[in-house]
């Protein structure tokens, strides 16, 4: 009886850790107003609404694809670092608005304070990360998306 429980307690725990390598679950804060409101940026950057940045969970797209509509968080391209002023290795979160031939058409909630691929056009699937799920922080903001 002892064996067969210990056995059980380890085929949970192996599930249970493969789907959290497998979803490859992480956090993300947002730094700007370009999602305003779905998402809020705290103040003093410019547009923001918040006291507190809203913080974001974004699962890896594992048995599903990128679609029209999901929040994403992905590298920003090279383009978009140029037009935009961005660091090297710039984490953004925008939501899909086209697909066209694989490539990924991203714009920000807040159009008026949003570059986006209006102005770099459109990211390859190697730079999506994966997909916002949920807010979990502050909150009072708590979602799913």
């Amino acid at each position: 009886m002892k064996r067969a429980l210990i056995l059980i307690a380890c085929a949970i725990g192996a599930v249970i850790a493969a789907g959290y390598f497998l979803l490859d679950a992480r956090s993300y804060t947002l730094t700007a107003a370009s999602m305003e409101p779905t998402l809020h940026c705290a103040r003093p950057a410019p547009l923001c609404r918040a006291g507190t940045a809203d913080r974001v969970v974004a699962l890896k797209y594992v048995l599903v694809s990128p679609a029209r509509g999901d929040l994403v968080v992905f590298h920003a391209p090279i383009k978009a670092r140029a037009a935009c002023g961005l660091r090297p290795g710039a984490i953004l979160i925008k939501r899909i608005t086209r697909v066209v031939n694989g490539r990924y058409f991203l714009r920000g909630d807040n159009q008026g304070a949003s570059c986006d691929s209006r102005v770099w056009g459109t990211v390859p699937r190697g730079n999506l990360i994966g997909r916002v799920v949920a807010t979990y922080w502050p909150l009072r903001r708590i979602t799913i998306h």
